[in-house]
């Protein structure tokens, strides 16, 4: 009897650590509730974690630290990145890329918004934050760079044929 009673409190600690880890399979239940937080956030999130370069080459190539990680990516008023300072450089696969982002938004503010910390010995910060689009240094003081651009490597061609 005393064996049975030890067995189900081990047992209920057991299910208990199973149903509250991320799994890849709980990306859609995160993402979920993150459009219904803030749609754009998805949008930021899915440029960020998009495995093509700015000129539509495949590239899964997300690193921590790593220029495009800590840049990030601003997509309709949100900002997607990763800063951290991981050494070696850690690569940040796609499905996680995903995964962890949609758990922040989902577990943030009101707004989706919100960070996390990730990587070996934690060295990843995760964030998203209000923002507005990434625009040269000192062409962005002149507003240069917000007209012609919509957002990191896409062509507002609606503006050529203004003269």
């Amino acid at each position: 009897m005393k064996t049975l009673t030890a067995f189900f409190p081990t047992l209920l600690l057991a299910l208990a650590a199973t149903t509250t880890a991320q799994h890849p399979d709980q990306d859609f239940q995160y993402s979920a509730t993150c459009a219904a937080k803030n749609p754009a956030v998805n949008s930021a999130i899915a440029a960020f974690c998009s495995k093509k370069d700015g000129a539509g080459r495949y590239s899964d190539t997300i690193m921590c630290p790593g220029p495009r990680s800590e840049r990030g990516i601003v997509k309709d008023g949100v900002r997607a990145k990763i800063t951290g300072n991981c050494a070696p450089q850690q690569w940040i696969p796609g499905k996680f890329c995903l995964l962890q982002f949609h758990y922040i938004c989902a577990t943030g503010d009101a707004n989706g918004l919100g960070t996390g910390t990730y990587g070996t010995n934690a060295c990843q910060k995760w964030t998203l934050e209000s923002a507005t689009p990434n625009v040269p240094g000192v062409l962005g003081a002149f507003g240069i760079g917000k007209r012609g651009w919509a957002e990191e490597g896409e062509r507002d061609l609606g503006l050529e044929n203004e003269k």
